[in-house]
């Protein structure tokens, strides 16, 4: 089975990738339709089911033809990149809040109540702000699918 690579800034054996098959062509792009996995299942970035079929258009930046299997990855670390702001940056205001908020705040009878409200607006807000740049992340290169390699 030859294989002809891609971009050698995308992971090339991690099982995170995606196999699909070309649909059709598109101009400069390509129709892919590929299953979605289980660990789709809870990045939110798509809709559907594990185990449905979805279809992606991307470029064809390795001259694919309709039918071929291809695979598909996102740039190095992006999964866990893009984890770690969505999960890891509200949780960091989170602590950071309740921390604050116990510092100075003055001793009273409500003052962990007072810090945990403190932490959760403040969780609250930073999801707010990531939630508002999201359009603009998703254009970055490293968050974008691309194509791999052709498998056939």
């Amino acid at each position: 089975m030859a294989a002809k690579s891609g971009n050698t800034n995308f992971i090339e054996t991690d099982v995170n990738n995606q196999r699909g098959t070309v649909r059709s062509v598109r101009g400069k792009n390509v129709v892919v339709g590929f299953t979605r996995a289980q660990a789709c299942d809870k990045c939110g970035a798509c809709f559907g089911k594990p185990g449905e079929g979805m279809f992606v258009e991307i470029a064809n930046t390795l001259g694919a033809k309709p039918g071929q299997q291809v695979e598909l990855a996102f740039g190095q670390n992006s999964v866990i990149l893009a984890a770690l702001t969505a999960y890891g940056l509200p949780l960091l205001a989170l602590i950071l809040g309740i921390a604050a908020g116990l510092a100075l705040l003055p001793p009273s009878s409500a003052r962990e109540l007072i810090a945990a409200g403190i932490g959760l607006a403040l969780c609250a807000l930073v999801f707010i702000v990531l939630r508002l740049r999201e359009p603009k992340r998703r254009k970055l290169p490293r968050y974008k699918l691309q194509m791999v390699r052709i498998l056939d």
